[in-house]
């Protein structure tokens, strides 16, 4: 049962991470097609998270960050390898103190940012996970070459939905994971301006439950597609 279970968490795992690339790498395309000749040189992204940034379970070229840059490069915008600070179980202080350790020059062109399951997992307070996300996504700011507008922070997935879940209650998760979500989506907005033109919130709508594990990438991409559309003419692609 339980290596069923571990089973159907990595698979799902994957799942996740094929769909964050793809829609992240659509921003980036949508960009891309847009830069002028003098931004077309080589990139370089740091990605700073947990287990879904690391790749719990999956290849190291499997890992999101990694796939980004295997395909953004297969177009006119080309990256260095990405520099991943992220691991499996991490909460916000453990990555604040993981960025402390390394020499990091604020250079980057992209810096991608996503924590916070953990803290709601380990049942820390949201008063918490809210002054230590600030002080992360500060430095992620810190660190962009192009200050808030080359950050991109994403929202935390619904464990809740997961075979990981089982015997839990969902319901208080999808509360937590909610609120949870909303300080960062808060915190990026006092930091990015109004909403309609904020440029580095990035709320991934994830299915609402997951009964079996046979979503494909493609149908979800086609239900979304409206809200990628909007997006784009609403200003709020990345500037990389």
């Amino acid at each position: 049962m339980i290596d069923l279970k571990t089973k159907e968490i990595t698979i799902f795992k994957q799942l996740l991470i094929i769909i964050m690339t793809k829609l992240l790498y659509l921003s980036l395309f949508l960009l891309t097609n847009c830069s002028s000749p003098e931004q077309n040189q080589l990139k370089t992204f740091l990605a700073l998270g947990d287990s879904y940034t690391i790749g719990e379970s999956v290849e190291v070229n499997k890992r999101w960050p990694n796939q980004l840059v295997s395909q953004a490069n297969a177009t006119k915008t080309v990256f260095e390898e990405a520099k991943i600070i992220a691991r499996t179980g991490w909460t916000t202080d453990e990555l604040l103190a993981a960025i402390g350790e390394e020499e990091l020059l604020p250079d980057y062109d992209l810096v991608s940012l996503m924590i916070g399951v953990n803290n709601q997992y380990r049942g820390r307070s949201p008063e918490n996970f809210r002054e230590e996300f600030l002080v992360l996504l500060d430095k992620s700011i810190a660190l962009s070459k192009k200050a808030e507008t080359g950050v991109m922070v994403l929202s935390i997935p619904d464990w809740g939905v997961t075979p990981f879940a089982f015997n839990r209650n969902k319901t208080q998760i999808a509360q937590e994971i909610n609120l949870f979500n909303s300080i960062i989506q808060n915190a990026c907005l006092e930091a990015g301006g109004d909403y309609s033109e904020n440029r580095i919130w990035w709320h991934i709508e994830w299915p609402s439950e997951i009964k079996t594990l046979t979503i494909t990438v493609t149908t979800w991409l086609k239900e979304n597609a409206s809200s990628f559309r909007s997006r784009k003419r609403s200003g709020t692609e990345l500037t990389v």
